[in-house]
């Protein structure tokens, strides 16, 4: 936390660093601005404005934002996965690309501007997310790319994650849901759409279109027996 300002009955090492006012001692200070780190048992720890990672054997994480690497942490590029099997393409491009991380101790990493990270346990659950959305997960979660195709956008990069572990979202605003049903299916426009849960089948549909049937909005339309995952609160 931000050092506060000095006043008599507060002590040299408390006082806010400004023109005119007493500095506090480096050596006090630093302590009480350190990053968070993990709990035992809790791979990933959100602070105000970071948050920490555990490596513990293994993890798979993007490697975007990232602050320190504490301890001792090996990085490896990820492939896809596609039915059951890896790939030569590479999971992501970039910054962005997914690693697997490798050894003893901690990630500190910040948030892209415009996101936030969000933990989630999956507790033996299946859920399907779009790539952008998945920013982390522990090695126990079995993973597989997959898409769904369109002729009237960019074909929709997806995650299929299933097992025991714990998630970490990068979200664009906060995570809701939207029961969809057989006689009720769902569509969301593309900014705001996360993923699935449940037996669900995407497809993209025109959301608005023009006078001259140009389409002018994409949404994925959702049918089945589930629940769409929304981001609220996308400008």
């Amino acid at each position: 936390r931000a050092p506060q300002v000095a006043s008599p009955s507060m002590t040299r090492g408390a006082a806010e660093a400004r023109p005119g006012v007493n500095p506090p001692l480096l050596t006090e200070w630093i302590p009480t601005v350190k990053l968070p780190g993990t709990e035992p048992g809790q791979p990933f720890a959100q602070g105000l404005a970071s948050v920490a990672l555990t490596v513990n054997g293994e993890l798979l994480t993007r490697l975007e934002g990232l602050l320190a690497v504490q301890g001792q942490v090996t990085f490896q590029p990820e492939m896809k996965r596609f039915r059951g099997r890896p790939t030569d393409k590479p999971f992501g491009e970039g910054v962005q690309g997914m690693v697997r991380a490798r050894g003893q101790g901690t990630l500190h990493l910040a948030p892209s501007e415009g996101r936030q990270l969000v933990a989630v346990e999956l507790d033996e659950e299946s859920v399907y997310l779009r790539d952008a959305c998945v920013f982390a997960f522990e090695e126990p979660v079995v993973f597989e790319n997959g898409r769904v195709p369109s002729d009237l956008a960019p074909d929709l990069d997806l995650v299929h994650l299933r097992g025991q572990g714990r998630v970490l979202l990068s979200l664009t605003g906060a995570l809701r849901s939207v029961p969809v049903s057989m006689d009720a299916p769902v569509s969301v426009p593309l900014a705001h759409l996360v993923g699935w849960l449940g037996n669900l089948t995407p497809r993209v549909v025109p959301l608005l279109q023009s006078a001259s049937g140009e389409t002018l909005r994409c949404a994925v339309e959702l049918g089945g027996e589930g629940f769409a995952l929304i981001a609220v609160g996308v400008r």
